[in-house]
């Protein structure tokens, strides 16, 4: 399953797993959302909205730094490697067959260069 709702609104990224009017997401849902952080850039990801099933379903942000689980954490900040090099990350959800929460919903923003400290 691909996660239904991608939109990109001033340079925003809007990224859900729920379709709009739903109830929340599906039982046994897997989906991807694959993007880079910019050589020299670093990208702010909030999580605007967040409901998932407590050790059942979960969220990960994966990238060269292994693979993260979050759960109502506000925003983190991804950077692109101190080598100049995009760095490319991945976000993984994945929810079982029990119970259906409302879902989560992140936007993911271009904070701009920041410099590295060598």
């Amino acid at each position: 399953m691909i996660c239904p709702n991608s939109t990109e609104i001033k340079g925003i990224t809007y990224w859900s797993n729920k379709t709009p009017n739903s109830t929340g997401y599906p039982n046994y849902a897997e989906c991807w959302f694959n993007f880079s952080v910019p050589s020299k850039n670093q990208i702010k990801v909030t999580f605007l909205e967040y409901d998932l099933e407590e050790n059942c379903d979960f969220l990960s942000h994966s990238d060269d730094n292994g693979e993260h689980f979050y759960a109502n954490e506000q925003s983190i900040t991804l950077q692109a490697q101190p080598n100049g090099y995009n760095n490319f990350s991945s976000f993984h959800f994945i929810s079982d067959g029990s119970v259906q929460k409302l879902g989560f919903k992140i936007s993911i923003e271009t904070q701009g260069e920041w410099i590295f400290n060598e």
